[in-house]
């Protein structure tokens, strides 16, 4: 299930890059929570390497939002993502012509939803070095949505909003502590 396509610098790169920003984005996000009794119904998440939440099997995704608060043997993965290289996915690869190109598409998408469906999460995402595609599974069957891409290039300001690869990753953290809306009941 594991693949590694990135070369390991670039892996560690990107990886680093996110952890830290997403970490003290959602630090400071449950802390303007807490000072306005907003935390009701939310379990405070960080973000980091997959291992750092409950393996089940042999199979780790590359990042987990969970709860630093538990046991790292038992704690959920609240939203898993996976990080690949944009020439083995890209959201263009969905429309391709070739039966190969499909077939990655697909394959990257299936990895994707098996992590959902092993901890019974209802997001996850897809991150490459070209864009981020955060991804909702509607059911026990395999159905996904996947979001329209975000660019890394996307750049907002304060006068002109954009969302952008690390707000949409906080938004995700988000969707992830809420005690109600982060795990798939079906």
């Amino acid at each position: 299930m594991r693949s590694r396509a990135l070369d390991p610098v670039s892996f560690r790169i990107l990886k680093k890059y996110l952890e830290k920003r997403v970490q003290r984005s959602l630090r400071s996000g449950f802390a303007q929570l807490g000072t306005n009794n907003g935390l009701a119904g939310y379990t405070i998440v960080d973000f980091g390497e997959g291992e750092l939440a409950r393996i089940i099997g042999q199979y780790t995704p590359d990042t987990a939002f969970y709860d630093p608060a538990k046991d790292p043997p038992t704690r959920p993965n609240h939203l898993p993502g996976e990080i690949s290289p944009s020439y083995k996915w890209s959201t263009a690869l969905q429309n391709a012509t070739r039966p190969y190109e499909q077939t990655q598409f697909r394959q990257v998408l299936s990895q994707i939803n098996w992590y959902m469906d092993q901890h019974e999460t209802r997001y996850g995402f897809l991150l490459t070095d070209c864009e981020m595609v955060a991804i909702k599974r509607l059911d026990d069957e395999g159905r996904l949505e996947l979001s329209e891409s975000v660019l890394w290039s996307t750049k907002g300001s304060e006068d002109c909003p954009q969302l952008t690869v690390l707000l949409a990753l906080w938004y995700l953290g988000m969707l992830a502590a809420n005690i109600q809306r982060w795990k798939l009941m079906v």
